[in-house]
């Protein structure tokens, strides 16, 4: 006789002890039964059958990747297999079904499918440390893998996860230990899809990967230690780690390739920074709430520390660049040079304030702040002008000085402004203003705080009535054509009756009343009007018009000045007008 198989004694429900093999047909097998002691005696009962072909590791079914689905019916507890992994023993106590995955040079991911995640079998009466319902083993069906293991209550659509870095063509035996019915989920990702097999990268590595669509998001990725959420991701993304040096690094894309002459990177790939181990994440460049991502990042490091880079976002190839920036410092007034004239060219001006010192004087208002400032200056056109920089690429808290004055020694006061324009991890200032042709301005940007980094720098002329201040002069009856292409955004500080304003470019426009009832209407491409009484600086709201609402009626009391401030958005080719009527009703 050939032996097949060895039960080692385990107990379970009352002392019985349990073997499972794959038969071969026709085939006669013979059992022996022996107590556990030259001394022990008695009789037993011993119970025959028989199960499906695949609930022992040796007749293991091969699934591919894809949706996978099996069952478990009549599944008996093969032999009892221990699985150390990251400090927690998974042993495969339950009863259940195997299949075979083969190899792909990548991480492997299997996930129990929506419909069949909570089906976990849990038998209390087994000494198990922790049940997983999947746990993969090597070929002899007997090494596990190192692997990680997911079981998020969080996560609704994968209650129970496992992922493992695999070879080519190498098979792996998975033991899944769900009730009834099941679906599974296999898929081959990047080996750096998650923060345990984070790639190591060196400062002043310029890194190319390949597509993150080949990555995943369907795992909570990012947990502290309490197992609470740091970071979310809403695309895929893959992981990189490195040491910090306590140096000044920055993150950023790598969009083109001066050699090739031509675009090597999605630019809409983003990046989230956290620091410490895969166990214990916590936020390394964060603002309010949730880690935030990032379209490039600059942070002081600390020494020792491990950091993880999360690039996601990006829908094809991406490549970024990791190293110590240059020191751009413009943090004196009179250290401003041509390229810091910001009026010459109209648009985006890149900007940093890494390095610069802190500057306590000129700031104004009653605004105070150390944080690392610099300077820009601005020649005066005559026309309207907005400084912002409002378009989610900065990395702090910004406040936003205006001066006017000939020289660095002779600044006044404009205007002051922070926080204008929130974002999920930062606020932003601008400033409008109404420039004098030939006449000097100064702009000086803090980072609030100890904040610094990275910003856009917008230099806009806008349309003659952009302001409050410049509102065109209407009559009444009259019918206005207007273009909003060089308008700006007003503040929702103005909204009226709950209208928003704040979500297209508008104008100004202004008349007197006579006392007599005048009649409001506007065309379909108006997306609000609003209209106020009194003055610029005290704006009393009279009705707030959305799109929906393209009509009003009202008694325009004779001798006050009513203020109407008309939204509408751009063509994508930023040509068009739109209209709206006064009449006396």
């Amino acid at each position: 006789a050939t032996c097949v198989k060895e039960a080692n004694y385990v107990p379970c429900n009352g002392g019985n002890n349990q073997v499972t093999w794959a038969t071969t047909l026709n085939a006669v097998y013979y059992i022996v039964v022996q107590s556990t002691s030259s001394t022990a005696g008695g009789e037993f009962s011993l119970q025959i059958d028989t199960s499906q072909s695949n609930d022992v590791c040796d007749s293991s079914i091969a699934a591919p990747l894809g949706n996978f689905t099996g069952s478990n019916n009549n599944a008996t507890r093969d032999t009892i297999r221990a699985c150390n992994n990251d400090a927690t023993q998974f042993i495969t106590t339950n009863p259940g079904s195997w299949i075979n995955v083969q190899g792909t040079g990548d991480l492997i991911l299997i996930s129990a499918a929506c419909d069949s995640h909570n089906s976990i079998a849990n038998d209390d009466s087994q000494a198990a440390t922790t049940t997983s319902s999947l746990t993969p083993f090597e070929a002899d069906c007997m090494t596990c893998m190192d692997f990680v293991h997911y079981n998020d209550d969080n996560n609704q659509c994968n209650d129970d996860a496992i992922a493992f870095l695999s070879s080519t063509n190498q098979t792996y035996h998975i033991h899944i230990a769900v009730s009834n019915n099941f679906e599974l989920n296999i898929q081959s990702l990047l080996f750096n899809a998650i923060c345990k097999f984070a790639k190591v990268i060196q400062l002043e590595d310029i890194i190319t990967t390949g597509m993150t669509t080949n990555s995943t998001t369907i795992i909570p990725s990012a947990l502290d230690s309490n197992r609470q959420e740091v970071a979310d991701f809403d695309s895929p993304g893959v992981w990189y780690k490195f040491i910090g040096t306590g140096t000044i690094v920055e993150v950023a894309s790598v969009v083109h390739d001066d050699d090739a002459d031509e675009d090597v990177s999605a630019g809409d790939a983003r990046f989230t920074i956290l620091k410490g181990n895969c166990d214990d994440l916590s936020c390394a460049v964060g603002g309010f709430g949730t880690c935030p991502s990032r379209y490039h990042a600059s942070w002081v490091t600390e020494e020792g520390t491990t950091y993880f880079i999360v690039v996601h976002g990006a829908t094809g190839d991406f490549r970024f660049h990791l190293h110590e920036p240059e020191v751009l410092a413009r943090d004196n007034c009179d250290d401003i040079q041509d390229q810091d004239i910001v009026s010459v060219n109209s648009g985006a001006h890149p900007a940093s304030t890494l390095g610069a010192s802190a500057e306590s004087n000129g700031v104004c208002g009653s605004f105070t702040t150390n944080g690392p400032a610099v300077w820009y200056k601005i020649i005066g056109s005559g026309e309207n002008v907005t400084i912002s920089t409002c378009d989610g690429r900065g990395e702090f808290d910004m406040l936003l000085n205006l001066y006017a004055g000939d020289t660095c020694d002779s600044l006044e006061c404009m205007n002051a402004q922070y926080g204008n324009c929130y974002y999920h991890d930062h606020v932003a200032p601008y400033v409008n203003f109404v420039s004098e042709l030939g006449k000097t301005y100064y702009v000086l940007l803090h980072g609030l705080g100890d904040g610094f980094g990275f910003f856009n720098l917008h230099y806009t002329t806008r349309a003659e009535n952009n302001f409050c201040t410049n509102a065109a002069v209407s009559v009444v009856p009259s019918t206005v054509a207007f273009a909003n292409k060089f308008a700006s955004v007003e503040s929702n500080e103005f909204s009226c009756d709950n209208v928003r304003i704040d979500s297209d470019p508008g104008v100004w426009y202004r008349f007197v009343g006579s006392g007599s009832r005048v009649a409001l209407s506007f065309t379909e491409s108006v997306s609000s009007m609003t209209i106020y009484s009194g003055s610029c600086e005290f704006l009393q709201c009279v009705v707030g018009l959305s799109s929906d609402q393209s009509q009003y009626e009202w008694v325009a009391e004779d001798g006050v000045d009513y203020f109407m401030y008309v939204t509408a958005p751009v063509p994508d080719e930023g040509t068009g007008t739109h209209e709206f009527r006064l009449a006396e009703a």
